[in-house]
């Protein structure tokens, strides 16, 4: 939110007044990499794919956070390393805004890191997503955004994510 109102209005007191807190949560999450814990996850929570909650607990289960399917648990961790990433890009943006060169650094880094961890364990050899990913939207957008893509892997997902919305009404 920070972030976003700096942006919006250019006003750098909003930056500066919750810069500690901001610190202490990007900090944490670089410990765990955003990856979802005892069944709570810090990635997208109105995706409507197939892998979401509705459609990952066992049917046996009641769910209470402990027993999420293995895709499940996978496509939450990528979302949450999503997140991860954008959180230290715009914390080194905004450090670097407020003078803050070292701390601009060391987020910038931390943002390095986050996208080698997200290239490392959620996209394929030939540059594209989890074979478990690719059908779907939202995993696509987020590696559009975050530019997480090469090139020719870019290209075929953009095919594959217009083709998904015309096979969804335009959703």
């Amino acid at each position: 939110v920070p972030w976003t109102a700096w942006r919006m209005t250019g006003d750098m007191r909003i930056v500066e007044e919750n810069w500690d807190s901001m610190s202490r949560y990007v900090d944490r999450i670089a410990l765990t990499q955003h990856r979802t814990t005892d069944g709570f996850q810090w990635g997208d929570w109105v995706s409507y794919e197939q892998i979401t909650p509705t459609g990952s607990w066992p049917a046996d289960h009641q769910w209470d956070g402990r027993y999420l399917l293995p895709e499940a648990q996978k496509y939450f961790d990528y979302l949450g390393g999503c997140y991860w990433l954008m959180d230290a890009r715009r914390m080194a943006d905004m450090a670097k805004a407020t003078g803050r060169g070292d701390e601009a650094a060391r987020y910038a880094q931390m943002a390095d890191e986050a996208r080698a961890y997200l290239k490392a364990n959620f996209f394929e050899q030939d540059g594209g997503l989890l074979k478990i990913f690719r059908h779907l939207q939202t995993p696509a957008v987020f590696a559009l955004r975050l530019g997480l893509y090469d090139d020719m892997a870019k290209e075929l997902a953009v095919v594959a994510l217009l083709e998904n919305i015309k096979d969804h009404g335009g959703c």
